[in-house]
């Protein structure tokens, strides 16, 4: 998605993302807004993104992300050191590039099911601004995904595999029932 993003909005000249493709004809004048309103702005969700993903990827994905939500916060640095207030969530991806998401929480399911709902639920039921929480419909969804991106989070694969282990051993000593 990034590389649609990068694609469709990013201003190669200026830094930063366009709020629209610059296709439409009736707009007269590209622009980025400076500022979260109602709804924040898209460079500050977009700083956000590239940080998590960051995050979550391993080696030169994760530093390519990393730069680039680097210079996407340099070019709003005037703002941001002007008035901080006006862009409340580009504050936030600040603060996450200073301490960087390291809780990854995965949740694996079926999202219809009580069980699932009341384990989503205390995957937030505490703030933490540096906590990312991914969704699977299944393991064979999980498993694809890792295998995806298998060359860039081998730290997350390598959680997996211990964590399916564990329960292996755990069903194995009547710890956990066989559901």
């Amino acid at each position: 998605m990034c590389y649609l993003q990068d694609a469709l909005f990013f201003d190669g000249d200026g830094g930063g993302y366009f709020n629209n493709t610059g296709e439409d004809t009736s707009v007269l004048l590209p622009v980025k807004e400076d500022h979260d309103g109602a709804e924040p702005f898209g460079n500050s969700v977009s700083a956000l993104n590239l940080i998590r993903l960051a995050s979550m990827l391993a080696e030169s994905k994760a530093e390519h992300y990393k730069r680039n939500a680097e210079h996407l916060l340099a070019v709003f640095e005037k703002r941001l050191k002007a008035l901080l207030m006006a862009v409340p969530l580009m504050c936030c991806a600040v603060d996450m590039l200073r301490v960087p998401s390291r809780k990854q929480v995965v949740v694996v399911g079926e999202r219809n099911s009580e069980k699932f709902e009341r384990i989503l639920a205390a995957s937030h039921a505490s703030y933490d601004p540096n906590k990312t929480v991914s969704i699977f419909n299944s393991f064979i969804d999980l498993i694809l995904h890792i295998c995806f991106w298998l060359s860039s989070i081998t730290s997350v694969w390598m959680l997996v595999v211990g964590s399916s282990y564990r329960s292996q051993q755990q069903r194995k000593n009547g710890i956990l029932g066989t559901e």
